[in-house]
């Protein structure tokens, strides 16, 4: 609209000038001379063209904040309108974020009560939602000094003078500490976390987290408006494949950090895809600020409310796809409202200057031409208004 402006408004002033020229010089009179020159003024629009994105920007920006969607700014629209691949954290997005301790796999020598109250001094330095089951499990527990925590990985803590650690295999692994063998398998849809004291490993703990009840449908939604959608998360592989199956999502990566996650979104952009992350956590900060449009849930962490350029107050995924879907819609608005001040202005503009007066002898008039000016304005702002109800629910192919 910027461009069009700084070639529009000097053009308009220049057919001005050559219309009051052209009349002067045919009919001789001055008065009908000024008269056409002030009907070609009065009578073009720029408004119409400056206009036609803040109104649509605007009316989609309340519209979004109605279906429970707060932007960034109105860049935000423009990016999501083109997006093609949308990558999903699992714990706290796909699922509900609540998860509840399920089972305490101890090694020889260890009680259930002890590990808990271990594992529970050093989860409470994180935010991680299973830390918060630890600690919901265990009551009370120690204090611990010498707090160290990698995102998505893992914990390590002093706690009565011994070092504990909590988290993924591979953040035990990390700190050479590995869980013994034959340990039972865990049902599929169960998240863990290891346990080791001074470098020997104590106990397996296990989490019960259950799917989002709007997640399903989100992703299929997601998949209707043509976008690939990706599964990323820190869990175990069976997890993350059994939460993946449950949804309808063909790719998933399983044991990523807050680095692998950024990883998976910057290879999808390096392919060329216009990429949204969605996510609620710290281990998601980086990735959300790295996607061409960043999610966040807001039952998740300020870190991540901060990363990205989206938020979502509630814990619908569901918000999604409407918000592409609006994205879309507001882009659509805004083409037909540059088409409308387009063709206005090019029909409106030669009448003005008294196209038609050879042949049907109507000569312009500076009234008329200031009240179609008056109206083109109205047009734009009414095909704007549109997206107040325009529909959020996604369709197939758009």
């Amino acid at each position: 609209a910027d461009r069009i402006a700084r070639v529009f408004v000097p053009a308009v002033l220049a057919i001005a000038a050559a219309t009051g020229a052209v009349w002067w010089l045919a009919a001789g009179d001055g008065a009908a001379a000024a008269i056409a020159a002030a009907s070609v003024l009065a009578v073009a629009c720029p408004c119409a063209l400056g206009l036609a994105i803040p109104t649509a920007i605007a009316v989609a920006g309340g519209r979004a904040a109605g279906a429970g969607i707060l932007l960034r700014d109105g860049a935000v629209l423009e990016s999501a309108a083109r997006i093609d691949a949308v990558v999903l954290d699992k714990t706290g997005t796909l699922t509900a974020g609540r998860p509840a301790l399920d089972a305490v796999d101890c090694a020889s020598g260890w009680q259930r009560a002890e590990v808990l109250r271990l594992a529970a001094a050093v989860a409470r330095g994180s935010a991680h939602p299973l830390s918060r089951a630890v600690v919901a499990a265990a009551g009370e527990a120690p204090a611990a000094s010498g707090f160290t925590h990698q995102p998505g990985a893992g914990s390590a803590a002093q706690v009565d003078g011994r070092t504990v650690l909590v988290g993924s295999a591979t953040f035990l692994a990390s700190h050479g500490v590995a869980p013994p063998d034959g340990l039972p398998a865990l049902a599929a849809e169960l998240s863990e976390a290891l346990v080791a004291v001074d470098g020997q490993w104590c106990a397996r703990l296990a989490f019960r987290d259950p799917l989002r009840p709007a997640a399903a449908a989100a992703v299929q939604h997601l998949r209707a408006l043509g976008c690939q959608v990706i599964l990323a998360s820190g869990d175990r592989q069976p997890a993350v494949a059994a939460a993946a199956a449950a949804v309808g999502i063909g790719e998933f990566h399983h044991g990523c950090t807050s680095a692998a996650k950024l990883r998976v979104v910057e290879d999808l952009r390096a392919r060329g895809r216009t990429v949204a992350m969605v996510g609620d956590g710290i281990n998601d900060a980086e990735a959300l600020a790295a996607a061409d449009l960043g999610v966040a849930l807001g039952t998740g962490t300020d870190v991540a409310a901060a990363a990205g350029s989206v938020l979502l107050p509630g814990d619908d995924l569901g918000g999604v796809p409407r918000l592409i879907v609006l994205s879309r819609r507001t882009r659509a608005a805004i083409h037909r409202n540059l088409a409308l001040a387009a063709v206005y202005n090019l029909v409106a503009i030669p009448l003005a200057a008294g196209a038609l007066a050879p042949a049907l002898g109507w000569r312009p008039d500076p009234m008329w031409a200031a009240a179609a000016m008056a109206a083109s304005s109205l047009a734009v702002v009414g095909s704007s208004l549109l997206l107040r109800w325009t529909r959020l629910t996604p369709r197939p192919g758009r």
